[in-house]
């Protein structure tokens, strides 16, 4: 596989964490671009997040997918996407992070089985600032991802929305050519941490 492949690597409420870290560290190593999840619930305060960043930032990783994560209860401060997100920002401007290019957050075009769609939305637009590309839950229902898409560009999120074709390395591609260089990226392979 090409190295320069992202790698995803997920996080799992039942092992925390620190596994998701030490596999991006490992891969990050080696040489791969790993991308690991990062989930809000899983995180304890401000500062669990500022090592978990400069442990990223030792590791030369760019990418981090923020997810708010399956934990029923948050371990610490942070209960959602949009928190972490805004804490990584803050620290980010204040020289933590400072390898991180990117920040994915989700989609969901078969709907959240605990979130209305509505609110979805909502999250969705207060996420948008602060995140630079949006990966959609696996969904194999052609209609429901196309329907997703359409919906998400008349929400305002435009040239910001991405899914991935099927097939290893295969294209994502973005709804709008405007912003061709900015929105395309590559997917790899997704490493499940469970």
């Amino acid at each position: 596989m090409p190295k320069a492949l992202p790698v995803t690597v997920t996080a799992s409420p039942r092992r925390g964490l620190e596994p998701t870290l030490e596999l991006t560290e490992e891969l990050a190593r080696g040489g791969y671009s790993a991308v690991p999840h990062l989930a809000a619930r899983m995180l304890h305060d401000e500062w669990h997040l500022a090592e978990i960043l400069a442990r990223l930032d030792d590791a030369g990783v760019r990418d981090v997918f923020v997810v708010a994560g399956d934990g029923e209860e948050p371990v610490g401060g942070f209960s959602d996407s949009l928190q972490l997100l805004t804490a990584i920002e803050r620290l980010h401007r204040s020289g933590s992070g400072r390898t991180l290019e990117s920040m994915g957050v989700s989609g969901y075009p078969e709907g959240h089985p605990l979130v209305a769609a509505d609110e979805l939305d909502r999250a969705l637009l207060a996420k948008q600032p602060l995140s630079s590309y949006v990966v959609t839950q696996m969904c194999f229902d052609p209609g429901a991802v196309l329907g997703w898409i359409a919906h998400a560009g008349s929400v305002a999120l435009g040239d910001r929305v991405a899914w991935l074709n099927e097939g290893a390395g295969s294209q994502m591609a973005s709804t709008s050519s405007s912003n061709a260089s900015s929105s395309r990226r590559w997917a790899g392979p997704s490493v499940a941490i469970s």
